[in-house]
């Protein structure tokens, strides 16, 4: 499933957050291959304060962490194999998957968007601990995910689709994975210069705002392995998965059949022989040369 942010008006605290991302692109431009930080310490600390400080940021944000985990370790969690057959035939299958794990026991200088994606979850969990969980998928642009992951999935960024407004999901991740696009990406990235990511999501199963996709559908009715939640609180993202397209399969040349084109050929010298030989030919030959 798609999703697309609205435009943001311009104002002091947009300008601040554009000036934040330049800073930051700035920083990404001046960075080693994180492969070569790992294996080289003296390379980590030739590196500008700001550089670590990014860094820092980035690998310990406050209100949660990634875990790569493996294909087999998220099949267990989510019976994804079983779910991704023409995913896994036309080859567009994740290359890493991560698990999102959430803090939740917060220091006491947690700062103010911590705080925020805590009570978010709090919110959930009461949610789900009521009515049971089901894994769904939402596919959104490169460039959404840092929203998504410190602020969840919301409906009033959501696309007016079919069926109403809310955060569209599937429960069958192919279904994503067939529409996937790929975005550029940090140019030293071992994954690759151009990716895409799925959230893999736990919506938790209250029918007051969750709707599940029927088998009989027509054109009122959600579509079968489709999930739509009316509201924030009952979607949180527990996975990304992520795709590269150095990974997507090429679109198969076809090949030209040489005994077809050389039976079309000879049916087309057929035609023209026997158009020469006809009296329609005759009349137009005689016309042209003035008979």
């Amino acid at each position: 499933m798609e999703s697309e942010t609205s435009e943001v008006a311009a104002s002091p605290a947009s300008e601040e957050v554009l000036q934040r991302r330049d800073l930051e692109v700035n920083i990404l431009q001046t960075l080693p291959p994180l492969s070569t930080l790992a294996r080289d310490e003296e390379s980590v600390h030739k590196l500008p304060l700001k550089s670590l400080r990014f860094l820092d940021w980035l690998f310990h944000p406050p209100a949660f962490r990634l875990k790569e985990i493996t294909v087999d370790e998220f099949n267990v969690k989510t019976s994804f194999h079983s779910e991704t057959a023409g995913a896994a035939r036309s080859g567009s299958l994740p290359q890493h998957i991560f698990e999102v794990v959430y803090d939740e026991s917060p220091s006491s200088s947690t700062s103010g968007a911590a705080s925020f994606a805590l009570e978010a979850l709090q919110r959930y969990q009461s949610v789900a601990q009521k009515h049971g969980t089901v894994v769904g998928y939402h596919a959104s642009s490169l460039e959404n995910f840092h929203s998504i992951l410190w602020n969840g999935l919301d409906t009033k960024y959501s696309k007016q689709g079919l069926f109403g407004e809310g955060i569209y999901l599937s429960t069958d991740a192919s279904v994503c994975m067939t529409f996937w696009t790929s975005a550029p990406s940090w140019e030293r990235s071992a994954i690759g210069p151009r990716v895409g990511l799925i959230a893999g999501c736990e919506v938790a199963n209250d029918p007051e705002y969750v709707s599940h996709g029927k088998r009989e559908t027509n054109d009122a009715s959600l579509p079968e392995q489709y999930l739509l939640s009316k509201s924030n609180d009952h979607v949180r993202v527990k996975y990304l998965l992520v795709l590269s397209e150095a990974h997507k399969p090429k679109a198969p040349q076809r090949k030209i059949n040489r005994n077809a084109l050389v039976i079309f050929l000879f049916v087309l010298l057929l035609a023209f022989v026997a158009f020469l030989r006809s009296p329609a030919w005759k009349r137009l030959r005689n016309k042209w040369l003035g008979r």
